[in-house]
């Protein structure tokens, strides 16, 4: 009896963490991490500069972080230099243990305090920009700070080199809800299940793609509307009827929630369901490719159809996607199937290839075709957004320029000018 309540109050009994809150303490942890706290803090810092938009100024908590990261990059800076001097011979004295122990505590007192700060509380970076133009603020009074989020979500996925909890961080800071266009409230869904899926959390996956499949069925006809229009601006060789419009964009929700079900043991059901529902897009949308064999190997087999499994399998197999080492696991799954030994198959295509890279490079590629800009110019919404790409860009490209620390210091300061820099009155 002692053991049993040992073990109960060591789990808390009503406060053990189920899988989807343990994703979501995992999700805000990404947004802690040593580097990503400094990239809050510096977005906080030009975020609160713009005291014509609030005329008090920066108040306590933006004042009490920023003074924290200028004097953890003034501190990091110094042991740079220390170690520069330490190759060339010059004589500067390294930081001590001490000094070391004193950043990380002021790291810990910097996460404490943004823990308390939503960024959100204050205005747009774009906003702080235009600060000094009333008709160019007026006229983007609709862009909001999930607005932003997604902007920079999708300008780091695209950025190399830089920390992948940039990517993370902003992703989790989107509110699809917050989002009035129908059309961008569903790329931000699909933008969070495919981050969420790419960083192996499968229920907060799960739930962003049931939002997104439940959003093309309460929006139905005004997504009609906007695929219809990124029809026209594509001018794309096929015209596709309603059925199929609406087919494109249920397709990559369901493979996603597919996916992602598949790692959930009591979902797997609904899994296959999902996975024969891509299938049926794919058809009815002519899609031939390896994520579409992929899926129909795993659901022949599955379903116990031997004829659909190869057929899938052999396909795969001649693939110019796939390496040696999975193109061998395709012919023991052949083999394993031919011999009738189904379970050795969807081990072999479950555990190394349709949760492994095949998938993720056939979508990658896949992504990689789409002329996202002339798709966002199909809907006035998205014309409004596209008038920004240029600051957005050159937004990134300044904190990209920035994430040296010897550089990182003085990013807060030269927001301010960026107005002028940038020439945000022009655009």
């Amino acid at each position: 009896m002692l053991l049993g309540l040992a073990l109960l109050s060591s789990c808390g009994l009503i406060s053990c963490e189920t899988p989807i809150e343990r994703e979501r303490r995992e999700l805000r942890e990404a947004g802690e991490t040593p580097e990503v706290l400094i990239y809050r803090a510096l977005k906080i810092g030009m975020r609160s500069t713009a005291t014509k938009l609030n005329p008090e100024g920066p108040d306590a908590n933006a004042t009490k972080i920023n003074l924290l990261v200028q004097h953890i990059l003034a501190e990091l800076e110094a042991g740079q230099a220390a170690e520069a001097g330490a190759e060339t011979g010059e004589a500067i004295e390294p930081l001590s243990p001490a000094d070391y122990v004193e950043i990380a505590k002021e790291l810990y007192e910097l996460r404490a305090v943004l823990r308390e700060t939503n960024e959100d509380r204050y205005p747009t970076i774009l906003h702080v920009l235009m600060a000094g133009d009333a008709s160019a603020s007026a006229q983007m009074a609709w862009y909001e700070s999930t607005h932003e989020h997604m902007a920079f979500a999708l300008a780091w996925l695209a950025v190399k080199q830089v920390p992948q909890g940039f990517r993370v961080y902003e992703t989790g800071m989107i509110d699809p809800a917050a989002i009035e266009l129908p059309g961008l409230r569903l790329g931000a869904h699909l933008v969070r299940g495919a981050t969420f899926l790419a960083e192996s959390w499968p229920w907060l996956c799960d739930e962003e793609m049931s939002g997104y499949l439940d959003l093309l069925v309460a929006e139905r006809e005004p997504l009609l509307v906007t695929l219809a229009a990124v029809q026209a601006a594509s001018e794309a060789d096929v015209t596709l009827d309603d059925e199929q419009l609406l087919a494109s964009a249920h397709a990559p929700g369901v493979l996603l929630r597919g996916l992602c079900r598949i790692q959930i043991e009591e979902k797997e059901a609904g899994a296959l369901d999902d996975l024969e529902a891509f299938l049926a897009d794919a058809e009815r949308l002519g899609i031939e490719g390896e994520a579409v064999w992929l899926v129909g190997a795993y659901v022949g087999i599955k379903r116990e159809d031997k004829a659909m499994a190869l057929d899938n399998l052999r396909k795969l197999e001649a693939s110019e996607l796939l390496g040696e080492s999975e193109r061998e696991l395709v012919r023991d799954a052949i083999a394993a199937i031919e011999d009738r030994e189904p379970g050795d198959a969807l081990n072999a295509i479950t555990d190394k290839l349709i949760l492994a890279r095949v998938a993720s490079a056939y979508v990658i590629r896949e992504l990689g075709k789409v002329e996202w800009r002339q798709h966002f110019e199909a809907s006035e919404g998205g014309k409004k957004i596209t008038r920004l790409s240029g600051i957005i860009a050159a937004e990134v490209e300044q904190i990209r320029s920035k994430l040296s620390l010897e550089e990182l210091g003085g990013l807060r300061e030269s927001a301010s000018r960026w107005y002028e820099q940038i020439g945000c009155g022009a655009n």
